[in-house]
């Protein structure tokens, strides 16, 4: 086990915190809101000494095996939102582990909140709680790119979208891939906010809303909720832009040719369809209504930004919010890929039935890469396990008292980090009222469902098997 390296890894993450504590800082400065200063002071100092420490030490050997891979991404996932929940508990906003669960939430891209009345908080937390949904983003393309994509952990199934090949040497890609995941999310950062400026919000509530659909996360402000047509239909081109490739402007002007479009184009292909299925059935339904919707359940957002419900639809918003948005975005659905894989097996395994000689096209998105026995076995493992964490999660929501319905709508919403609001569910959850062991559970399952539940599995097997 090599935790001096997993800690320079961690270290080194922290230059993500850093322009967050600046930028906090300015905040306080400009908004004249200066009680809570010293908190993003403290954060600052802790963040720049670790990255410091990341940068003056030097280690033999930075390769990672499988099982301390997956120890980084646990202690990632754990310990990177402890550091940015200090300014909850040390501010005095919330306590301990209610400051923890905002702060995993945003991380996770959930959007949840233990705040009841969100105009109460001043203007810097605000900022603050937005932008832990981008350092979270930001980990999480990290983690499928340089880990749990690589082929010979084959979690996420990247090979399909790869164009080129790399090294698998998680010390050599971990830096590149960073860099490039930044330079794609400053790209896409400015065109929302181009395209927002269109908009009749404020400049603070664009900057928080940018940060929510560039990570597919769930945190407003109540402004947001006074919004026209016009805007409601640009937020919802945001959330498409979003839910496809992170690095689509990247390759649009030819920055870099790594990653294959294909699953973005099928992703477009069910928005289109999932719209006009809606408008053909329920004729009586706003255009509007159903495009945001069907946006931001595909893009694992979830805001209600066009105030729409309609209980007949409530099961196939959750649909889309299953097949998800692209592999490589924020949104963490099952994936339109995998379920790709676990057709054309199935498919496969009825023709050696029925029509021994046929031959069944057994590749995905187009891609030079074959579908092999290991794609499914990971595809049908990774579902079973999303139903056994559907299954505790459950039953830890009925000891607060949750109806079936809700419990069962807000268990599948929790897996794939989408907010529940009252699109899907008929009674908005409180969260400030759960218990602590409610909110231990309730971490878990955001950080297992970001991870994936077999992540969890393979690094208790790696640790009883060498690698």
């Amino acid at each position: 086990m090599r935790l001096g390296s997993i800690f320079y890894y961690f270290c080194y993450l922290n230059i993500l915190i850093i322009p967050l504590c600046i930028f906090s800082i300015l905040a306080c400065i400009y908004y004249d809101q200066n009680y809570n200063l010293l908190s993003y002071f403290i954060v600052l100092i802790l963040s720049f000494f670790l990255f410091l420490y990341s940068k003056k030490t030097k280690f033999q050997n930075l390769e990672l095996n499988k099982f301390n891979l997956f120890l980084f991404l646990i202690i990632v996932w754990f310990f990177y939102p402890l550091m940015l929940s200090i300014p909850y508990w040390f501010g005095g906003y919330t306590t301990f582990t209610s400051g923890y669960f905002e702060t995993m939430s945003g991380f996770t891209s959930y959007g949840v909140s233990v705040f009841t009345n969100i105009d109460d908080l001043d203007k810097p937390i605000l900022l603050w709680r937005s932008f832990t949904q981008v350092c979270g983003s930001i980990f999480f393309l990290l983690s499928v790119l340089s880990i749990l994509g690589q082929e010979n952990l084959n979690i996420f199934p990247l090979r399909f979208l790869k164009l080129e090949k790399g090294t698998v040497f998680f010390h050599i890609v971990f830096k590149q891939h960073l860099s490039l995941i930044v330079y794609a999310l400053t790209l896409l950062y400015l065109l929302i906010i181009c395209i927002l400026n269109f908009t009749g919000l404020n400049l603070f509530d664009k900057i928080n809303l940018t940060n929510s659909i560039i990570s597919s996360g769930g945190f407003v402000t109540n402004n947001f909720l006074k919004i026209s047509d016009l805007d409601k239909l640009l937020i919802s081109v945001c959330l498409i832009i979003c839910s496809l490739n992170y690095f689509i402007l990247l390759k649009i002007f030819r920055f870099n040719n790594f990653f294959s479009l294909a699953e973005d184009k099928r992703i477009l292909l069910i928005i289109f369809l999932a719209c006009l299925s809606v408008l053909l059935i329920y004729k009586d339904i706003n255009f509007i209504d159903v495009v945001s919707s069907v946006s931001t359940s595909i893009s694992s957002s979830g805001i209600n930004f066009a105030h729409f419900q309609n209980t007949d639809l409530i099961f196939f918003f959750l649909l889309l919010v299953f097949i998800g948005s692209s592999m490589l975005s924020p949104g963490s659905g099952f994936k339109y890929v995998r379920l790709s894989i676990i057709f054309k097996k199935i498919l496969l395994e009825l023709n050696k039935v029925l029509y021994p000689s046929s031959v069944i096209n057994m590749r995905a998105l187009g891609s030079k890469e074959k579908i092999i026995n290991n794609d499914f076995f990971v595809s049908g493992t990774l579902f079973i396990s999303y139903l056994a964490v559907f299954i505790i999660y459950s039953l830890t929501l009925t000891f607060e008292g949750i109806d079936f319905e809700n419990s069962f709508k807000s268990t599948i919403l929790i897996l794939f980090n989408t907010l529940p609001s009252d699109l899907y569910l008929t009674n908005a959850l409180n969260y400030s009222v759960f218990s602590d062991f409610t909110f231990g559970i309730s971490i878990f399952t955001m950080v297992a469902s970001k991870m994936t539940p077999l992540s969890i599995l393979s690094a208790i097997k790696y640790s009883f098997i060498r690698s």
